[in-house]
C-alpha cells in the first residue's frame, strides 16, 4: 500500500471528480508500469485500456526531462478508435521514490473544438458529395429535356446556384475545422506578397464589374515568409465582405504601404458599404457572427470570413484591425512582417 486510507481516498476522490470531467488519475513508475490502481480497477477490459492508455502515453511524455511536474498536450486512441486530445500532468511524489502520479483530463474548449472538427469534417463529406451527384444529374437531365419557354432553364439556374452556395459554405467551414487543428499551415516559404495581393484584386473584380477599385502598390518587391495560399483565402474573404456590403457602383480601395526599416508591410480595404453598427465592432471576428443590418438583408455568408482571417495572419505573426461606422463603411487594416534581407 503507497497510500494511507485518508490520502487513498482523498485520491479516490479527485479521480471520480475527474472521471465526470473525462479524464483520469493513476500512479505509474518511470517505465509507465501501473503501480497502485488508486482506485478499484476489477473488470478485465479495464485493466486492458489502462495498459493501452499508459503505452500511448509513454511514447508521447518522457518522465525524466523534468523532475517533479511536466504539463503537456497529448494525443490518445481510445479501444473504440476514438482520437482526441487532452492535457497530461505528471508530478514526481517526493517521498516514494520512482512514483509518479499522472492526471490526465480534456478541458472543457478541448471537447469543443473536437466536437466542431469532427461535425466539420463530416457534414463536408456528407453532404458535399449528395450535391455533386445532384448536379452531375441535373446537368444531364437538361441535356435530354427539351426547354420550349425557358421554364426549365430558370429552374436550373436557381438550382445551380443554390448546390453553388451550399458547396462554398462546406468550403469555409472545413477550412475553418481546419484552422482549428494544431498544425494547420503545413509549410511556409518566401514569397511575393505585392504579387498575391494583386491576384486577389483581379479575380475579385471579374465578380463585381459595377464597382470602383482604387489600388496603390509600392514600388519594393514585398518578401513574406509563410504560405501565399492562405493569405491569399484571408484578404480574399476580408475582400468578399466589402463587396457584399458595398452599394452598387460602389468604391473599394487597397492600399499598400511598406515600412522597410522596421520590416512591416500595411494592407488597408475600404469599402463604401453599409458599415457596422459600434456596439457590434467587438464581435466582429468571433465565429458564426452575424450583425442585425446583415441578416436583415439576407447576405450570404457564415460570418467565418474575418474570422479565418485573422487566424492566418496570427499563424504569419501578422494583426488585423477593423474600424467601421454604421452607414459609413468599413476600413480593415492588415499588419504583416516583411522578410528584410542583410
Amino acid at each position: 500500500m503507497l497510500f494511507d486510507p485518508q490520502s487513498l481516498s482523498l485520491l479516490q476522490l479527485f479521480r471520480g471528480c475527474l472521471q465526470h470531467a473525462g479524464g483520469d488519475v493513476f500512479l505509474v513508475d518511470s517505465q509507465w508500469e501501473a503501480v497502485d490502481r488508486v482506485a478499484s480497477r476489477t473488470a478485465e477490459d479495464s485493466e486492458l485500456d489502462l495498459k493501452y492508455l499508459l503505452s500511448q502515453l509513454s511514447s508521447q511524455v518522457d518522465l525524466a526531462i523534468q523532475a517533479g511536474y511536466q504539463d503537456c498536450l497529448v494525443h490518445i486512441t481510445d479501444s473504440q478508435g476514438m482520437e482526441r486530445s487532452a492535457q497530461c500532468v505528471t508530478i514526481a511524489l517526493p517521498d516514494k521514490a520512482d512514483t509518479y502520479l499522472v492526471t490526465l483530463f480534456m478541458p472543457q474548449k478541448m471537447l469543443m473544438d473536437e466536437y466542431q472538427r469532427g461535425i466539420v469534417a463530416v457534414s463536408n463529406h456528407e453532404l458535399r458529395t449528395p450535391l455533386m451527384v445532384i448536379n452531375s444529374a441535373l446537368q444531364l437531365l437538361m441535356s435530354k429535356v427539351a426547354d420550349e419557354d425557358g421554364t426549365l432553364d430558370n429552374l436550373h439556374r436557381m438550382v445551380s446556384d443554390s448546390i453553388f452556395r451550399l458547396t462554398s459554405t462546406f468550403d469555409k467551414l472545413l477550412e475553418y475545422g481546419n484552422l482549428l487543428t494544431p498544425f494547420p499551415v503545413a509549410e511556409f516559404r518566401e514569397f511575393s506578397l505585392k504579387q498575391v495581393i494583386q491576384e486577389v484584386v483581379h479575380s475579385r473584380k471579374q465578380v463585381r464589374g459595377d464597382l470602383r477599385w482604387h489600388t496603390r502598390y509600392p514600388d519594393s518587391e514585398l518578401l513574406v515568409v509563410g504560405d501565399p495560399e492562405a493569405i491569399s483565402k484571408a484578404l480574399d474573404a476580408i475582400l468578399e465582405n466589402a463587396m457584399n456590403f458595398s452599394k452598387e457602383k460602389g468604391d473599394i480601395s487597397v492600399l499598400v504601404h511598406a515600412d522597410l526599416k522596421v520590416g512591416l508591410s500595411f494592407i488597408k480595404i475600404t469599402d463604401g458599404g453599409i458599415g457596422i453598427r459600434r456596439d457590434q465592432l467587438a464581435s466582429v471576428f468571433e465565429g458564426f457572427f452575424h450583425g442585425e443590418d446583415i441578416m436583415h438583408k439576407h447576405t450570404p455568408g457564415l460570418g467565418l470570413g474575418l474570422t479565418i482571417a485573422k487566424k492566418i495572419f496570427a499563424l504569419h505573426s501578422g494583426r488585423i484591425y477593423l474600424d467601421s461606422r454604421e452607414g459609413g463603411g468599413t476600413s480593415v487594416t492588415i499588419k504583416l512582417p516583411l522578410r528584410v534581407s542583410n
